[in-house]
């Protein structure tokens, strides 16, 4: 059976936005966010297909810090997370790829907490790994919607975060 790129478009349109389960050999769940004292937002560069869209990095961490904020959650600067011996870092990333010929752009955003930690065996080397994540997301969206999707699937990244947060009893200093 042969599916056009049409038909499969169409297909892909209506789910517009899909939660993909999380898969991970070191998941510690929320345990891995207790005695934090508070975390940095940092947010990787974005294409700049998206930045025409006011889709940035500033945007991204923006909105985080300002969930964060609202919720309670103590927030540090990138280089005093760096200094703490656990470098708790909040990760946004935001992938994003434009389908040829049409105003539509497919998309994938996640929130992930990066510490630092020791490999197992390892003496004293310590590096940066992925802690905890929230359920990643998968869309396809107009260019001129790709914001408003993008900010509602981030908020509820954050409300996820916050409720591990506050679940493993991370109250900051």
């Amino acid at each position: 059976m042969v599916v056009s790129m049409v038909s499969a478009m169409r297909v892909v349109l209506c789910a517009s936005v899909l939660a993909l389960p999380e898969v991970s050999q070191l998941h510690g769940g929320d345990a891995a966010l207790r005695g934090l004292p508070g975390v940095a937002v940092v947010a990787e560069s974005t294409s700049g297909d998206v930045r025409r869209y006011g889709i940035d990095e500033d945007w991204l961490a923006g909105r985080v810090r300002g969930a964060l904020e609202r919720a309670g959650v103590p927030l540090l600067e990138r280089s005093d997370a760096l200094t703490t011996g656990r470098s708790p870092l909040l990760v946004v990333r935001l992938q994003t790829v434009r389908v040829p010929d049409a105003p539509i752009i497919a998309w994938h955003l996640s929130l992930a907490m990066h510490q630092r930690v020791a490999p197992l065996g390892a003496d004293s080397t310590r590096t940066l790994a992925q802690t905890w994540a929230a359920e990643a997301s998968l869309g396809v969206t107009t260019a001129r919607l790709l914001r408003a999707s993008v900010a509602k699937t981030l908020d509820s990244q954050v409300e996820e975060f916050v409720q591990a947060w506050k679940g493993a009893g991370a109250s900051g200093p």
